[in-house]
């Protein structure tokens, strides 16, 4: 897989970004995926989440946690003070709630 940087990141259209983010996720023909259900997984969600850490998901608030209730999902990120939520996540695959916190996090900026 090539070396894909922040920067090359924000020069690419959704399908792009979503394509890699897709293959970035499976690991020796195993597709990791977010566990919706609620009932576990929380840390498994979160390893996800870490695996984006050289992207700069993390850099651009001061936490960043994922949580899902019955298959719906909640990203809660923010700072010191000021707290967004990402809520409109039921329905999404993995990659594309990935994609929705790059759009908030290193796409934004």
């Amino acid at each position: 897989m090539e070396t894909i940087t922040k920067e090359r990141l924000k020069t690419q259209s959704k399908e792009e970004i979503t394509g890699f983010i897709r293959g970035y996720l499976t690991n020796n023909g195993e597709k990791l995926k977010f566990d919706m259900s609620g009932e576990s997984g929380r840390e498994d969600n979160i390893n996800i989440l870490n695996s984006f850490a050289p992207f700069g998901i993390f850099d651009c608030y001061d936490f960043l946690t994922i949580d899902f209730h019955k298959g719906t999902g909640t990203v809660l990120l923010g700072n010191v003070g000021r707290t967004y939520e990402i809520d409109y996540l039921g329905g999404l695959t993995t990659s594309q709630i990935i994609y929705e916190i790059f759009k908030h996090t290193i796409l934004k900026r």
